[in-house]
């Protein structure tokens, strides 16, 4: 994902979900840096349920809810890692 291949990530981890809570994260990650904010949620969402203490997940919730204009839950998620 930091390399820039996005979507040779989204390939790779998009068969990795079904296991893993930090899979799901990077995949929301991925799908936050094309800026499908929908998609990128539900990825985040499905792996905060697997694993609540995931903090790059909640940091990428936070930054999914400033950009949807709900700076209040963006405040919520981004409280919920110091």
């Amino acid at each position: 994902i930091q390399s820039g291949k996005v979507d040779d990530a989204l390939r790779v981890l998009g068969g990795l979900t079904h296991v893993d809570a930090i899979a799901l994260s990077l995949l929301g990650a991925a799908h936050l840096q094309k800026g499908d904010l929908d998609e990128a949620q539900k990825h985040l969402e499905a792996s905060l349920k697997r694993d609540r203490t995931l903090v790059d997940a909640r940091k990428n919730m936070a930054l999914i809810y400033t950009r949807k204009g709900d700076r209040a839950r963006a405040a919520r998620y981004m409280q919920s890692v110091k």
